[in-house]
Parts: structure tokens; sequence; C-alpha cells
């Protein structure tokens, strides 16, 4: 038995290592595929735009009634996961305190999609942020 056997006995030198794709989850694929919020916002209180690290660009818009957000939408040019964060993140933050929309994490908005292949992690980090600065032009109503 050779060296790279010795932690399975059973496997043989010229076993292949399957590797599966990651499956986008239902709900990833309802909010890429069919996104609701999907819209440049007229008259929003805030917005911000920003350009991933891959090319894709991300825009937020919200509308406050005082400090709460009665209403988010986006437009991104992008991938499935791009719109996927999107909208999930989009509706995750309607009727929440801009400071606790402010406190959503990456981690939590691809929670929220039961899971995004490892490689559009910075789609849900791309979201996360223009969200952040679309807050942070609202000029202290946290």
């Amino acid at each position: 038995m050779n060296k790279q056997n010795e932690l399975d006995p059973e496997r043989t030198p010229h076993d292949v290592i399957e590797l599966r794709p990651f499956a986008f989850s239902a709900k990833a694929l309802q909010h890429g595929r069919h996104p609701t919020n999907a819209r440049r916002m007229e008259r929003a209180d805030a917005q911000a735009s920003k350009v991933g690290w891959c090319g894709e660009v991300m825009e937020m818009y919200i509308r406050l009634d005082e400090d709460r957000i009665v209403e988010a939408s986006f437009w991104a040019d992008g991938c499935l996961s791009t719109m996927a964060c999107g909208d999930m993140l989009t509706t995750m933050v309607a009727g929440k305190s801009l400071a606790e929309a402010a406190a959503i994490t990456p981690e939590e908005l691809i929670a929220a999609l039961d899971g995004l292949p490892f490689k559009s992690h910075h789609c849900a980090e791309l979201s996360v942020e223009t969200l952040r600065e679309a807050i942070e032009g609202c000029g202290g109503r946290e």
C-alpha cells in the first residue's frame, strides 16, 4: 500500500474524485430569475451604485418614512447570483429601520437565499455594501 492509500485502504491510486457542481437553491433561483424588486426607483430618498470586482453593477434605491425603509428596489447588470442577492436584500429591508438594514451581513443574505456557490459570495458582499452606501447617503437619519 502506498502512502496515498494509508488513510483509506479501499482507495486505489486510480480512484477518481467526483466533483459535483453546486446547485442553486430554489429560493436563489426564484429571486434570480424572477426578481420582484428590480427597477430604478423614481424620487428615491437615497440611492447608491457600485461596481463589483468581476464587473457586475449594483444600484440600490430606498424610500423612507422617517427612519424606516418603506420601499426598496435595485437595478443590476450581473449574473443570476447578483440578481438574487439584490432582490432578496431589498425584500429583507422592507419595514426595517436604517440601523437594522445597515446591520444585515453578507452571510445573513446568503443564508436567506438558502446558500450560494462560494464563487458567488462576492455578489452578496456587493449588494450589502451598496445598500450601506445608500443608507449613508440618508444624512444622519439613522
